[in-house]
């Protein structure tokens, strides 16, 4: 039985699954008794100009106003480095069955 749990919280430019893009993923693995085994993941993803003007109004002030914005257009990660980050750190972290 694996024991480990994995947590996941997810900043994206909307709630759209179909257009709107994940812009931030942070991830910490756990054992039974809720210690963070590693350091755990944060990973800013780059975002194109277009699909940042896309956001709604609430969405673009909230992550302008945490500095989110300005960190997703500096970013050099793509969706796909970040996918490895996160996996890598999960396979590090997690028994398998």
């Amino acid at each position: 039985m694996v024991d480990e749990l994995v947590w996941i919280d997810c900043e994206m430019t909307g709630l759209d699954l179909g257009s709107d893009k994940l812009i931030e993923i942070a991830v910490l693995v756990t054992d039974p008794d809720l210690n963070i085994l590693g350091d755990g993941v944060d990973v800013v993803i780059h975002a194109d100009d277009a699909a940042l003007s896309a956001m709604i109004d609430v969405v673009a002030d909230m992550h302008s106003r945490s500095g989110l914005t300005d960190e997703v257009k500096a970013s050099t990660v793509d969706l796909a480095a970040a996918e490895a980050i996160v996996m890598d750190y999960i396979g590090n972290h997690v028994r398998q069955p």
